[in-house]
């Protein structure tokens, strides 16, 4: 399968997951919804042994627990992408030729940094280190990236509603 990151209305990225339970946790916060999966979402972790995207329109079997989320990411790694609907990447992810809007949240106060516009797709990078990317905006929230992928969908799904952030 090729994968082209621009065709997906939102990307979450974790260039820096702290552990391997973070990067599963990671993916589900990213793409699952309470009965169903962010079809037009691709999350994209990081790890040393390789660059994992799973786009929500092809992913199967993804569960919201952890010991499920680390399994599937486990079956990933061996080998057995293609089933579970993940692509493993050739290259690290570049981020400097995003083809939409820059997204950034940080581990700090809750609350929204700058304007949320959703007028083009949106790469929404979660970084444990604090790097500043240039975003056209910033999302905070006091937990780790899982959680702020999560939070980072609710911000921006009330802003495609027109409503106020939180």
């Amino acid at each position: 399968m090729r994968l082209d990151p621009c065709t997906y209305r939102r990307v979450h990225l974790l260039p820096d997951p702290g552990s391997f339970n973070e990067a599963a946790a990671f993916l589900s916060s990213s793409l699952l919804l309470s009965h169903s999966i962010r079809r037009d979402t691709l999350a994209i972790v990081v790890l040393k042994r390789g660059v994992i995207a799973a786009p929500g329109d092809h992913v199967r079997q993804l569960r919201p627990d952890l010991e499920s989320s680390t399994g599937w990411l486990r079956a990933v790694l061996r080998g057995k992408w293609k089933g579970l609907g993940a692509v493993m990447m050739e290259h690290p992810f570049n981020v400097g030729a995003w083809c939409g809007r820059v997204i950034q949240t940080f581990m700090g106060v809750a609350g929204v940094v700058g304007e949320i516009m959703v007028d083009q797709p949106l790469l929404i990078v979660h970084t444990n280190n604090g790097v500043e990317l240039g975003s056209t905006a910033e999302i905070r929230a006091p937990c780790p990236p899982p959680c702020r992928a999560a939070i980072s969908n609710i911000i921006l799904d009330r802003a495609e509603a027109g409503l106020p952030p939180v």
